[in-house]
């Protein structure tokens, strides 16, 4: 279910943003004591006759999740939208906005990922600061395949590795990996079960 308010500051909730060409800016947060994915952009163009917020899974199929109609009470506001009680897993969302039948834009995906947390895993560095170690500390019992992704931050899968159930390191090469933000997911038979955000 989601819900759309209007506020001026959004509190101690932090975000990351991706611009729009024409100007908006959206930002997506997965809020972990609220459980609910938070999105919010300020509508700055009078022009935009609707807002349709899209959702995937797959960076291929794109799911309208709810539309909201431009009116002269959102000028100049800010936006606030909550996807309440998302299932664990890494989503991409972006908004659509079109401004007449043949004109709309969309924002860049930003990834955001749900994740459980009994299954923990700590993280290290090696002296060269070349590979990440991942060590399981977390008391959740694993009882299927590991799969690791070291993901961009619209997806891309940078490095993937498949472990037995009984693994509890697992090192990964980063040597080579460009600043920005990435995504550490560990999968257990296709759950998501721990997610790490690494910068450079």
């Amino acid at each position: 279910m989601l819900k759309v308010f209007l506020i001026c500051l959004l509190g101690s909730i932090s975000f990351t943003s991706a611009a729009l060409e024409n100007g908006f800016d959206i930002a997506v947060s997965y809020d972990v004591v609220g459980k609910v994915v938070v999105i919010s952009w300020k509508n700055n163009e009078d022009s935009a006759k609707q807002f349709i917020l899209q959702k995937s899974d797959d960076q291929q199929t794109w799911v309208n999740v709810d539309t909201l109609y431009n009116t002269s009470d959102f000028n100049q506001q800010l936006i606030l939208w909550e996807d309440r009680d998302p299932s664990p897993g890494g989503y991409l969302y972006r908004l659509k906005v079109i401004v007449d039948d043949l004109n709309y834009s969309f924002s860049k995906p930003v990834y955001v990922v749900i994740s459980p947390s009994l299954f923990e895993w700590s993280v290290f560095s090696n002296r060269n600061q070349d590979k990440l170690n991942l060590q399981y500390t977390g008391k959740g019992i694993i009882t299927g395949v590991i799969n690791v992704l070291l993901q961009t931050r619209s997806g891309q899968v940078l490095f993937r590795s498949r472990s037995s159930s009984s693994t509890t390191s697992i090192d990964i090469p980063v040597k080579n990996l460009g600043r920005g933000d990435y995504h550490v997911n560990v999968f257990v038979d296709g759950d998501l079960i721990w997610h790490y955000r690494l910068q450079k």
